[in-house]
């Protein structure tokens, strides 16, 4: 099993929004994964910007394939395109209390997590390490 990282930027994707109207339902698909993804690997669903943390966590339960996510949380329409994504299943919609950046500080194996949530990019393939540091912190 590999974990993986995902992060959504608030300026461009409204994912607090799209968590809160998922609500216990769980999404069929999710976009802005690594290619090299499988089946059983853990993916963190994380938001970059001032409310910064992981705000979900999946099981992934296909192979990575092309497809052009919900428009309906776009800000922007020019940012829609065709993306990477996965099918999950065993997601854990963590959106009314996420695991904040501030608490995820207080983790030293997390802090190139933290790091991440950040930069520029989509998915990142975490280290056994950060992986089982989030799944201690994210229980299910």
């Amino acid at each position: 099993m590999n974990y993986y990282f995902t992060k959504a930027n608030p300026n461009k994707w409204r994912l607090k929004d799209y968590l809160l109207k998922l609500g216990n339902d769980d999404p069929e698909w999710w976009s802005d994964v690594c290619k090299d993804v499988k089946i059983g690997d853990i993916l963190f669903i994380g938001l970059a910007g001032a409310e910064a943390g992981i705000y979900a966590k999946a099981t992934i339960k296909s192979s990575a394939y092309k497809q052009i996510p919900d428009k309906e949380f776009f800000i922007n329409p020019g940012d829609i395109s065709e993306r990477l994504g996965a099918d999950v299943e065993a997601f854990h919609n963590l959106v009314k209390n996420p695991e904040q950046e501030r608490d995820l500080k207080m983790i030293p194996e997390l802090y190139r997590v933290i790091r991440l949530l950040h930069i520029q990019g989509g998915c990142y393939h975490l280290t056994d390490k950060e992986g089982k540091a989030l799944n201690r912190l994210i229980r299910t």
